[in-house]
C-alpha cells in the first residue's frame, strides 16, 4: 500500500489505515479495513481506482454504509468512499436536478420539494446516498428512483469515465445494471406538482413507513420481497419476530429488519440471516434473496445470495 500513501500526497485523498468498518455502517458491525480511502474529487477517485486495477488490489465501494454488512475479520484492500466533490446538488432545467452520488437521498428529496418538484417522494425515509439508492433502485411500491434518471456519470473499475443515458441501462425491483459502475453524478427528471398534492403523497409514504423501526442500528430491509408476497410477512409467519442470536434480533416491529441491540457481531447477524432463510424455505418453499450486501475478506459472500 506504499503507492496509495504517495497518491495521498498528490491528490485530494484521505486515507485511514486499519479503520474499523463498524464506525462507517448503520448496522455498527465490521472488522478493520486495511485502507479506508475517501476520494474528495474526480482526479483522486480516478487515480485510486486506476491504482487498484493495475495492482490487482481488492477495492469495494462503501457509500454511507446503510445497506451493507461487513464481516468481523480484517478486510484486505481498499474500502472506497466518495467525498466532498460528490455531495453537490443543483437544479438544471425547470424539472431537473443534478446531484453527486454522495449526496444524501434525504437532501435530494428536501431540495426537490423546495423547488416544487415531485417524483422522489417514493424515497421518503430511505437512508443513504443517491448513488446507493440508484444502485439498488430504491423506492416504495411501484415507484422507484431509477425511473427518474435522465443520465448518470461514473467510472468503470478500470478507471474509465462513462456517461450513460436512460436508454443505456436497465433496472427492475431493487436492482439496476448501473451497480456495476462507480457512480459519481446523476441527473433526475422530475415534474411540477401542486404543493397540496405533494403533501398528500408525502403523507401516504410516511404512513407506509410507520411500521418500520427507527432509532435503532439496522441496515434496512434484509431481504427482497418475493414475487406476490412480502418477506416480512413470511418471516413473521415462520414465528421469528423477536428471535435473537447474540445481540442481533429480528425486529419485533418489522420482521424484515435485523437490528443490533448494542454489541452484536457480524457473525451473529449472518447466523440470524441464515436461520431466517432456512426456516422460511422449510415452511413455505421460498428462498429469500438478500437486499443487503454482505462483504467479507473474500468480497461479496455469495453463499448468502
Amino acid at each position: 500500500m506504499k503507492h496509495v500513501k504517495s497518491l495521498a500526497t498528490q491528490y485530494e485523498l484521505e486515507l485511514l489505515f486499519d479503520e474499523p468498518m463498524a464506525r462507517h455502517t448503520s448496522m455498527g458491525v465490521g472488522g478493520p479495513a486495511e485502507v479506508l480511502a475517501i476520494a474528495h474529487d474526480h482526479d483522486a477517485l480516478q487515480a485510486l481506482v486506476s491504482y487498484a486495477a493495475e495492482s490487482h488490489t481488492p477495492i469495494a465501494l462503501v457509500g454511507s454504509g446503510t445497506n451493507v454488512i461487513f464481516a468481523d475479520e480484517p478486510l484486505p484492500g481498499i474500502m472506497l468512499k466518495l467525498g466532498r466533490a460528490f455531495a453537490e446538488l443543483e437544479r438544471q432545467e425547470d424539472a431537473e436536478l443534478t446531484a453527486g452520488a454522495a449526496c444524501q437521498l434525504a437532501r435530494a428529496l428536501e431540495e426537490s420539494i423546495r423547488y416544487g418538484l415531485a417524483g422522489l417522494e417514493c424515497c421518503w425515509g430511505i437512508p443513504g446516498t443517491l448513488g446507493g439508492a440508484i444502485a439498488g433502485n430504491a423506492g416504495m411500491g411501484d415507484a422507484s428512483i431509477c425511473s427518474l434518471l435522465k443520465k448518470v456519470e461514473g467510472l468503470t473499475w478500470q478507471a474509465e469515465r462513462v456517461t450513460l443515458t436512460s436508454e443505456e441501462f436497465s433496472f427492475g425491483y431493487r436492482r439496476c445494471s448501473l451497480s456495476q459502475y462507480i457512480l459519481t453524478r446523476a441527473t433526475l427528471t422530475l415534474h411540477s406538482l401542486d404543493p397540496e398534492e405533494q403533501k398528500k403523497l408525502l403523507a401516504m409514504y410516511r404512513t407506509r413507513r410507520r411500521n418500520q423501526p427507527t432509532g435503532v442500528r439496522s441496515s434496512g430491509c434484509i431481504f427482497k420481497n418475493p414475487g406476490g408476497d412480502y418477506a416480512g410477512r413470511l418471516i413473521e409467519r415462520a414465528g421469528l419476530k423477536g428471535t435473537t442470536i447474540g445481540d442481533a434480533m429480528v425486529s419485533p416491529m418489522h420482521a424484515n429488519y435485523v437490528v443490533n441491540r448494542g454489541r452484536a457481531r457480524a457473525a451473529d447477524i449472518l447466523a440470524l440471516i441464515q436461520l431466517i432463510r432456512k426456516r422460511v424455505n422449510e415452511q413455505f418453499g421460498i428462498t429469500l434473496e438478500l437486499e443487503v450486501k454482505i462483504i467479507s475478506a473474500a468480497g461479496h459472500d455469495l453463499s448468502l445470495q
